[in-house]
Order: structure tokens, then C-alpha cells, then sequence
């Protein structure tokens, strides 16, 4: 992780922290105060910082997309600036090097992000879809990956285009670190 990295989570943590001082954090009922949370963190440090570090090219065509930064700031009063900045790294990607490979830590992920979430991940997907970016990914490897998630019966899984499934690798928390490492390296 770079310096950069860490100042922005350290960043985000205490804006979180301020706001869970004020708004006592809810046991049940979480969503929309997670998403007021989010829209405060996004505000208060700037949507494109944050997404230039949760989504970012590392070497040529790999594309990174690290939930754990995700997580922090995404809300559906954002949504819309999320799949453009995934979608303008994805075209670069593909007009400069003719492909993309798509990594995405999921570390810390949870069903119920998962359901929170599920509409921009069904509207990225069916956007890509549309405008033919699937026939461009050669990988498409989660890490950190959930128990939850590798199973074909997963929420996840099923949200994953049909023409991909036969791209994706799911590797372990013991499996990612090093290659994680490997990928920013």
C-alpha cells in the first residue's frame, strides 16, 4: 500500500468517526445511514480523489478496483460518477492496449453490500454489456474473496455477464496478498 493509500483510508476513518460520534451507529436499519456516511466522505474529500484511488490502471491494461476504498464513500447519490470513471478507465484501457484485464479486491464484502449495491453493479454490467466491453476482458480475477461469493449459487455470481464466467478466478485471503502485491508492484 502506497502513503497515498494510507492517508486517504486515515482520511476517511476519521470523517466516519466524526459522523458516528454525532449519529450514534444503528445495530439494524443500517442502510440509510451508511449511505449518509458515504455521501459526507465523498463530499467532504472529493469523489475523484477517492476514485482515483479505488480504481486505478496499474500496468498497461490491468485495471485495479479495490472495494476497501469503495466501500468507504459509494451511495446511489453517486453511483452515476462511479460507473463513468470505471467506464472511462475501461476505454482507455481497451482504444490504448486492445483488451482489459479486471482485478477487484473484495476484501471485507458482505451480502448485504452486495444487495445494497446491487443496482449499480447490475447497470455497470448491463453497460458494459451493451456497448461491447465484455469482448474485450481477458481476466476477470476477485481476491479476497468471500466464502460467500465462490459458491455459483453467490449473489455476486450471478451478477457476473454470461460471456465472462468462463474468465473469472476467485482467489482466497491466503492467495492474495502475494499476488496483489505482485499486481501493484
Amino acid at each position: 500500500m502506497s502513503g497515498q493509500h494510507e492517508d486517504l483510508m486515515t482520511d476517511i476513518y476519521k470523517l466516519q468517526q466524526q459522523y458516528y460520534n454525532v449519529n450514534n451507529k444503528n445495530k439494524f436499519f443500517k442502510k440509510a445511514q451508511k449511505n449518509e456516511c458515504a455521501n459526507i466522505v465523498s463530499r467532504q474529500i472529493g469523489i475523484e480523489l477517492i476514485l482515483a484511488q479505488a480504481i486505478k490502471i496499474l500496468h498497461r491494461n490491468q485495471m485495479l478496483i479495490d472495494y476497501t476504498i469503495l466501500k468507504t464513500f459509494t451511495s446511489p447519490e453517486n453511483y452515476n460518477d462511479i460507473n463513468l470513471f470505471l467506464a472511462k478507465h475501461m476505454t482507455h484501457c481497451i482504444q490504448s492496449f486492445g483488451s482489459i484485464e479486471i482485478h477487484v479486491n473484495l476484501d471485507t464484502l458482505t451480502i448485504s453490500a452486495i444487495e445494497r449495491h446491487r443496482s449499480a453493479i447490475v447497470n455497470f454490467t448491463e453497460f458494459g454489456h451493451e456497448n461491447g466491453y465484455t469482448k474485450f476482458v481477458t481476466n476477470l480475477s476477485f481476491y479476497n474473496t468471500p466464502s460467500f461469493v465462490s459458491t455459483g449459487a453467490s449473489l455476486l455470481h450471478m451478477l457476473i455477464p454470461p460471456e465472462l464466467k468462463k474468465l473469472v478466478k476467485f482467489y482466497n485471503k491466503h492467495e492474495s496478498n502475494a499476488l496483489l502485491q505482485l499486481l501493484d508492484a
